[in-house]
Formats: structure tokens, sequence, C-alpha cells
């Protein structure tokens, strides 16, 4: 599971179109939840461990979390659902 995303700005200082994206870490609790999320050139640079391109962080109430019986594949939909993801592709 994996999301296509352009970046505008990245940790190497260039553009990235089509980069992919790829939820890291999930941690849910009572008081809400936290994505970690790490871009890559494309699926094969993750495969390959190379360098990431840009690593964020997002945070919601677990209201705001799609209900689901997968967790992760909750919170891909609930990124999508966020404004730098409103064209996101899945792959």
């Amino acid at each position: 599971m994996a999301l296509q995303v352009d970046l505008q700005d990245t940790d190497i200082g260039i553009p990235v179109p089509e980069t992919y994206a790829r939820i890291t870490n999930l941690k849910i609790n009572s008081d809400g939840f936290s994505i970690h999320v790490e871009y890559f050139a494309n699926e094969e640079a993750r495969q390959q461990h190379l360098m990431r391109v840009y690593a964020q962080g997002f945070y919601g109430q677990l209201d705001e979390l799609p209900a689901g019986d997968n967790p992760v594949a909750s919170a891909y939909l609930w990124l999508k659902e966020q404004d730098e993801y409103q064209s996101a592709l899945d792959i």
C-alpha cells in the first residue's frame, strides 16, 4: 500500500514528481493517532533502501480516522482527505 504524490519541497532541495509515499509508522492510542510518512523517488528506490526524499508526520483525533478492519488502510484513507493528498493516487 502506498500513494503517489507530487512534492515541491523535499529534503534534497528539488521538486520530485510522482513520489512513492508510504506510511512507515502508525500509532493509535486513547488521545488520537500519529502517522509517519516517508517519500521516495519511486517504489524501486524504497525497495533498494535508497535515501528518502522527504519525511512528514501527521496527527489527528480518533474520531477523524475512518472506520475499518485495517488501521493502516484507514490511515491511508485519512491521508487522502488532507489537502496535500487530494490528488494522490493509490499505488
